[in-house]
């Protein structure tokens, strides 16, 4: 199992199958079973669940699959304490409509369903349509959260496309129980940001780190190596502020899922086991 002392390398779920015509980031009903194999035989130690739409038709959304995860997890010696909630990607989270109000209800639902499969976290990604970033999206999340926060019953993180000070000033505004953070390195790569810079800021809040590869100019998503996302750098921040966590490749699988797994575990498994310079 890819498990060092502080950090437990896991993978998203649909990045160990075959997905012909479907979009990267949708959930892989086919094959979701095989993925807790295929994941330990290559070394992860955890598989981050999947929600990209409002379908009952999610395992996680049913005691008898929740019950299947359990004994899948359990034989492969495979985490899955997370969520990806991608659904929510469109921002009718924040909508004060009934598509709005179906929104809130599936994002309580869930949380209440997911907890029973012991999950701890539910990522949003508060990015593209559902981005924070002016002022008066910032207080409608907090007014909603706030709203929800009681019925939840797992922690949420946000996946944010602000610069670390904006960030950090968000959510040091929140009155009741603060979310936490996903940071994803290859996306701040991207936008323009430092990540070992915003990783020393942010890091009290960070739950969850995302890997990817991408270019600092243009955001091109690279094979992990290839791009200019700083991983080593960023792991030996994170050990010497002693964060330790769960860090899930949220990676492209190009024409070839199973090398670019194993690809991304080579890479990052070793700056991950090795001692700070």
């Amino acid at each position: 199992m890819s498990t060092s002392e502080t950090f437990t390398v896991g993978m998203m779920q649909g990045r160990l199958s075959e997905k012909p015509g479907q979009q990267l980031q949708s959930f892989p009903h086919a094959e979701w079973k095989e993925e807790f194999s295929r994941a330990s035989n290559i070394g992860f130690g955890a598989l981050e669940w999947l929600v990209d739409d409002l379908s009952e038709s999610n395992p996680i959304l049913s005691e008898t699959c929740r019950n299947e995860i359990f004994r899948l997890a359990y034989k492969n010696q495979i985490r899955v304490e997370s969520v990806c909630a991608h659904a929510f990607i469109n921002g009718a989270l924040l909508e004060e409509s009934e598509k709005g109000e179906r929104y809130r209800a599936f994002l309580v639902h869930l949380s209440v369903e997911a907890g029973k499969a012991g999950i701890r976290q539910i990522i949003l990604p508060c990015m593209e349509q559902f981005s924070l970033n002016n002022p008066e999206k910032r207080r409608r999340f907090q007014q909603v959260y706030q709203k929800l926060s009681g019925r939840l019953r797992t922690e949420i993180l946000l996946e944010t496309d602000l610069a670390a000070e904006e960030l950090k000033a968000f959510l040091d505004g929140f009155e009741t129980k603060t979310p936490g953070i996903c940071y994803d390195l290859g996306n701040a790569v991207a936008l323009g940001f430092n990540p070992v810079y915003e990783l020393e800021m942010l890091h009290p809040f960070i739950q969850e780190i995302h890997i990817k590869d991408r270019d600092c100019e243009g955001g091109l998503s690279r094979r992990v190596g290839e791009g200019h996302t700083p991983f080593r750098e960023a792991l030996e921040t994170l050990k010497r502020l002693g964060w330790s966590g769960l860090c899930v490749f949220e990676t492209p699988v190009f024409d070839n899922w199973e090398k670019e797994a194993r690809n991304n575990l080579s890479v990052i498994q070793p700056l991950i086991t090795s001692k700070i310079v």
